[in-house]
C-alpha cells in the first residue's frame, strides 16, 4: 500500500484465482471454500501528548491527540512520581475535547510550589482496545513538565565562603558573593537565575557606590561575585534576580570592612634572627619607619652572593643613639631574606603586608654554601613544613636562632616528609645550608 491505513480501518480484501495453480502445477479456475473472512480492527489507537511548556509557573496545558476516534474522551491524569512500567496512581485533571481526536487538560501550580510532573493518559477506542502513554513501557515512553512558583533563596558569602554579614572583610579588595539557590525538587533541571538589579552602598547613604549588574561575574549563574576595593566602614548589598520561571526575589545584607591587620614581628632581648612574611606597603619595610621607637641598636644580614663574589658578605645598618635614626648598608628589610636584629627590650614591631597580585610567584637565588632565607608566604599561610618550604633546594641543614636563655640554636634536617615534622614559621629567619646553586619558591 502506498500509505498507512488508520489504526481503525477495515479493509476489504478481495483474492481471485487467476494465475492460482496447485502443487502439480494444474491451473486452479475456481476457488472453492468458505465466505471471505470479515475484517478485524485489532489495532490500538496511537496516542501523542504533548505539553504547552517545559517549564511554567502556574498553568501547563497537556494535549492529547489519537490516531482514531476514541469510545470516550481519554484520561488525562498527572504524578509527581516517576512511572516505573505499570501505571502509577495519578491525580486525574479534568479533560476538554477541543477537536474529533483532540483533548486538552490543564494542570494549575499551587502557589509557592515547585515539582516535577509525569502526564500518564489512557484512551480507549471502539473496539475496546486501550491505549496507555507514559507509565515508562517502552523506558522512552515518558511525558513530562516541570512548574515552579517557587522563590529562589539568596545567601551572601565572602571569597571564603563565609557568611558576609558576621566575617569581617579587611580593607582592600572584598569580594561580595551572591548565591542563588533554586533547587526545589528531585529532578529540577532548571537552576540558573538571572540578575537585574545590584546596588552596593555605604551603609544608610543615599548615593551607590555600584549598580552595574556587568560588573558581576559568574561561571554557572548560580553564583554572581562582585569584585571591589573598600575601605573601612560598613556597607550595603542589595541584589534581585528570578529564577528560569520568572520567581523574583531580593535580598540585602550589611558587611563590615574593618583595618587590615599588620604583621606584628616579635622582638626578645638579645640578638633575634627574623624575616617579615611578604612586601610591605608604602615604606612599611623602611627600618627607620619599622622600628622607629623601638629599642633596637643594630640589623645585620648575611648576603651569601657577595662572600662568593669575595665581597663582604655581612651588611650592617646601626642606630644612632642621638638621632634614633638607622644607617648602614640595609635601608630596608625585604621578604626572603633573614636579619640578625638586636633589641635590648621586649618589642613588637607592625608592618602592614601587600596583598597578593597575578605577577609571577617570588623566587629566592640560593648560592651553594649558607644562605640567610626568611619565610615568605604569598597564600597568607603563617607555617609551612621545613622540607616542603625547601623542597626547589637541595638543602641538608636550617638553623634558627631565639635569644631566650637556655634555648639559642635549633637545628632542622630534612626528613623527606613534606607534611610532618619541622616547620618554618613566618616572622623567623634561617641559615640555610645547600649543595648546588638553586632557586628557593616559596
Amino acid at each position: 500500500m502506498p500509505t498507512d491505513q488508520a489504526t481503525d480501518a477495515k479493509p476489504k480484501v478481495e483474492f481471485t484465482t487467476i494465475g492460482l495453480k496447485d502443487k502439480a502445477g494444474n491451473s486452479v479456475a475456481v476457488l472453492t471454500g468458505t465466505a471471505a473472512p470479515t475484517a478485524v480492527d485489532d489495532l490500538s489507537s496511537v496516542l501523542t501528548v504533548t505539553t504547552s511548556s517545559a517549564l511554567a509557573e502556574k498553568e501547563v496545558t497537556v494535549t492529547v491527540n489519537s490516531s482514531e476516534a476514541l469510545g470516550l474522551a481519554p484520561t488525562i491524569g498527572t504524578t509527581p512520581t516517576k512511572p516505573t512500567g505499570s501505571v502509577p496512581s495519578v491525580t486525574a485533571q479534568t479533560v476538554t475535547q477541543t477537536a474529533t481526536t483532540t483533548w486538552t487538560a490543564k494542570y494549575t501550580n499551587g502557589t509557592g510550589l515547585a515539582s516535577l510532573q509525569y502526564v500518564v493518559v489512557q484512551g480507549t477506542d471502539t473496539a475496546n482496545i486501550t491505549s496507555v502513554i507514559g507509565e515508562a513501557t517502552p523506558a522512552t515512553d515518558l511525558v513530562s513538565f516541570q512548574v515552579d512558583d517557587a522563590v529562589p533563596t539568596i545567601a551572601f558569602k565572602d571569597a571564603g565562603g563565609n557568611t558576609l554579614s558576621s566575617t569581617d572583610q579587611q580593607e582592600g579588595s572584598v569580594w561580595i558573593v551572591a548565591e542563588f539557590t533554586d533547587t526545589d525538587y528531585t529532578g529540577d533541571t532548571y537552576l540558573t537565575s538571572t540578575v537585574s538589579a545590584m546596588t552596593l552602598k555605604v551603609k544608610d547613604a543615599t548615593t551607590n557606590l555600584n549598580t552595574d549588574v556587568t560588573a558581576l561575574f559568574s561561571s554557572d549563574n548560580k553564583s554572581f561575585t562582585l569584585a571591589t576595593s573598600l575601605t573601612p566602614g560598613t556597607y550595603n548589598i542589595a541584589i534581585t534576580g528570578a529564577d528560569t520561571a520568572g520567581n523574583s526575589a531580593t535580598a540585602n545584607t550589611d558587611f563590615k570592612v574593618v583595618a587590615k591587620v599588620p604583621f606584628s614581628l616579635a622582638l626578645k632581648p638579645g640578638v633575634n634572627l627574623v624575616s617579615i612574611p611578604g612586601t610591605p606597603l608604602a615604606d612599611g619595610g623602611n627600618i627607620n619607619t619599622l622600628l622607629a621607637g623601638k629599642p633596637v641598636t643594630s640589623i645585620v644580614t648575611y648576603d651569601r652572593s657577595l662572600d662568593v663574589a669575595g665581597e663582604n658578605p655581612w651588611l650592617t645598618s646601626t642606630k644612632d643613639a642621638a638621632s634614633g635614626t638607622f644607617t648602614g648598608d640595609i635601608t630596608a628589610l625585604e621578604p626572603g631574606k633573614a636579619y640578625f636584629i638586636t633589641a635590648t627590650a621586649s618589642a613588637t614591631a607592625t608592618v602592614l603586608i601587600s596583598e597578593p597580585t597575578s605577577a609571577l610567584p617570588p623566587t629566592v637565588s640560593m648560592r651553594a654554601g649558607w644562605n640567610s632565607v626568611g619565610y615568605w608566604s604569598i597564600s597568607g599561610a603563617t607555617s609551612a613544613d621545613m622540607d616542603a618550604y625547601l623542597t626547589s633546594v637541595k638543602w641538608t641543614v636550617a638553623y634558627a636562632y631565639d635569644p631566650t636563655p637556655g634555648v639559642g640554636w635549633s637545628v632542622h634536617r630534612p626528613d623527606a616528609n613534606l607534611t610532618a615534622g619541622s616547620t618554618a614559621s613566618q616572622g623567623h629567619g634561617y641559615l640555610v645550608y645547600v649543595t648546588a646553586d638553586g632557586t628557593l619558591t616559596p
